[in-house]
């Protein structure tokens, strides 16, 4: 993850402590694993650099509140007005983070109608 200098300096810290900060888990270890994933989520699909606006929002938001739980933070990166995953246009489709039955083709529905067959007997 990325972090610039100015960020950086604003706070006084080295990159890999300012991350270790923002997503440190206070309950229990293992949840880490958690705070890791939802870490690289901050990195849109194809970027190499993290969405600058819900990194800085995110940090500012647990520096003057402390921290937050995983339900706010859930809430603020699909929800954000700005930044938010439903907020974006691609969700849906080839492009996009997924894909529904009838755009995949045919062969889904019909194995799905032989599945359901086969369970009924």
């Amino acid at each position: 993850m990325i972090i610039n200098s100015r960020m950086r300096a604003c706070f006084g810290v080295k990159t890999q402590q300012l991350i270790s900060r923002v997503f440190r888990h206070p309950v229990h270890p293992s949840a880490a694993v958690g705070w890791r994933l939802a870490q690289s989520r901050l990195l849109s699909a194809g970027e190499s650099k993290p969405r600058p606006s819900m990194l800085k929002h995110l940090t500012f938001k647990i520096k003057a509140t402390g921290p937050i739980t995983v339900a706010e933070y859930m809430r603020e990166v699909l929800t954000n007005p700005v930044t938010g995953y439903y907020v974006r246009n691609n969700m849906l489709g080839p492009d996009g983070d997924f894909i529904t039955s009838p755009e995949i083709s045919q062969i889904f529905g019909e194995v799905r109608r032989k599945e359901i067959q086969i369970n009924r007997k």
